[in-house]
């Protein structure tokens, strides 16, 4: 039916039917087109802006990082950090040579169990017992009683205590240096400093006091750690 009016119309109202049916199709490939350039070219855009962005945050972290190696490197080679380096070495070593009183032992366990696991459950990052995460040498159990059981200031003020009044060397050297140590973490924005026997592994100082202060990188609940594992990659080299 449709053929038929078709072919009734005149030769005029034909060529502008065929015109008009050119020029739609011709509208719409051309659309088609631009649509599809249009959507390349904003893909190519924003992958160069993506591009870009990494590339500024890669420079940014590796300048970080690279500050920070070229800080560290210069306090190895300060006095002080020589110094108290070593004296927090030999008061840790003879503090671990002491025998641990049942009385304290029984503390830590208790602090553990009922302050510090009860967080880690909350966070759904506990391990099994709180008992796995206990530390297994001694100085590490007198001086975390010492310096975060009966530490009066919570969590991220632990770091406010200079000197818990145990007549101790490791709490003499401690007074010495600890506010020196914890200027220069909130100085420059450090999360923590840490001070690390390379024989023995065992970490003889830090400023915040987290739980895994005095404890030892070789053994124990923190042997697989990320700071174990800095530690054994700076002995490697």
């Amino acid at each position: 039916m449709l053929n038929a009016r078709f072919a009734n119309w005149s030769i005029r109202y034909k060529l502008l039917s065929l015109l008009l049916l050119l020029v739609m199709i011709t509208l719409a490939v051309t659309g088609t087109i631009a649509y599809i350039k249009n959507v390349t070219a904003l893909r190519e855009n924003v992958f160069n802006q993506l591009t870009g962005v990494t590339r500024s945050k890669r420079s940014q972290i590796e300048s970080y990082y690279q500050t920070i190696h070229n800080h560290v490197s210069t306090l190895s080679d300060d006095r002080m950090f020589v110094d108290a380096m070593r004296e927090f070495r030999d008061a840790y070593r003879k503090v671990n040579k002491a025998p641990v009183r049942a009385s304290t032992l029984d503390a830590v366990r208790e602090d553990y169990r009922d302050n510090f696991y009860p967080e880690m459950q909350k966070l759904n990052m506990a391990r099994h017992s709180f008992q796995a995460y206990l530390p297994v040498t001694p100085a590490a159990i007198q001086l975390q009683y010492l310096y975060i059981v009966k530490n009066q200031r919570p969590g991220r003020q632990r770091d406010q205590l200079i000197d818990p009044g145990d007549g101790s060397e490791y709490s003499v050297v401690h007074r010495k240096y600890h506010v020196a140590f914890r200027s220069i973490v909130r100085k420059f924005g450090y999360y923590d400093l840490y001070l690390i026997d390379s024989e023995t592994e065992r970490q003889v100082y830090d400023v915040n006091k987290d739980r895994d202060f005095a404890t030892s990188l070789a053994e124990g609940p923190y042997r697989d750690s990320n700071l174990a594992e800095v530690v054994r990659q700076c002995q490697a080299t």
